[in-house]
């Protein structure tokens, strides 16, 4: 796992705090935040599966991280922090859909049980 880079940036008189850091192997991603006042504004999502899959070259990894930090650097220094917002929001989505997508594909390959029995359940009006 690669340490990662930490930068204020100043936009309009704000300054805005860039995190970028290596989640590790186990969790393979490059993650970016954009903070100010401690609140998080944005945040971008970079998976790196792809770097695995022929065994981890740590100087490319290194690249992707610091290119990866250094464009969001400038989206804040251009005032893109809407665009960077957006970004973040559709990683979000993105990530919500594989969920889902997993978990649909999870319950497929369930067997079915058809021993199963329901149970009714009755309501009692004077409740």
């Amino acid at each position: 796992m690669l340490t990662g880079f930490n930068t204020d940036v100043e936009y309009d008189g704000v300054v805005y705090h860039v995190q970028t850091e290596d989640k590790g192997l186990q969790t393979p991603f490059i993650l970016s935040l954009v903070y100010t006042g401690g609140a998080i504004l944005a945040s971008k999502r970079s998976p790196y599966d792809d770097l695995l899959a022929g065994g981890l070259d740590e100087s490319v990894l290194a690249k992707r991280l610091s290119r990866q930090h250094k464009l969001i650097c400038a989206a804040v220094h251009a005032g893109r922090i809407d665009d960077l917002r957006r970004l973040g929001e559709r990683d979000a989505n993105e990530k919500t859909a594989q969920r889902q997508q997993a978990a649909a594909a999870k319950l497929l390959e369930e067997p079915l049980d058809s021993d199963r029995s329901t149970e009714t359940v009755k309501s009692d009006p004077a409740r």
